[in-house]
C-alpha cells in the first residue's frame, strides 16, 4: 500500500475464515477502528493491533504520519510463514507493507 505523509488511508479487513482469528498489527503508527461489521463505531479507538474474529469485518483509518516502509501483519506466527520455513526472508502469508513517502 502506498501513501504520502498527511494522507488518510482506509483499510477494510474481512475475515472469511469460519474458525480462525487474526491479530492484525501495524508497525510505525496507530490506526483507528472506525467500523465493525459495516457499522460505524460511536467512539473510534486508537491502537496498533486489533483482533478480528471469524466472519467479522473491521474498517481502519490510518493517518500516514511516519515516512518509511511499515509492516502490517498478523501476529499469529504460523499465519506469516511460508509453510514451516522459519529461515530469514521466508516470511509470507498475512503480511503487507505500508509505504509512506515524504
Amino acid at each position: 500500500m502506498n501513501a504520502k505523509v498527511g494522507e488518510k488511508i482506509r483499510i477494510q479487513l474481512i475475515n472469511i475464515d469460519p474458525s480462525e482469528v487474526h491479530t492484525m498489527h501495524l508497525h510505525g503508527m496507530n490506526f483507528q477502528v472506525v467500523a465493525k461489521d459495516g457499522n460505524p463505531v460511536a467512539q473510534p479507538e486508537s491502537m496498533n493491533t486489533v483482533l478480528i474474529g471469524p466472519g467479522e469485518t473491521m474498517d481502519l483509518a490510518v493517518e500516514a504520519e511516519n515516512p518509511g516502509k511499515w509492516m502490517f501483519h498478523c501476529h499469529i506466527l504460523d499465519h506469516v510463514m511460508n509453510g514451516e520455513d522459519m529461515s530469514p526472508g521466508a516470511m509470507g502469508g498475512f503480511v503487507t507493507i505500508l509505504n509512506i513517502a515524504p
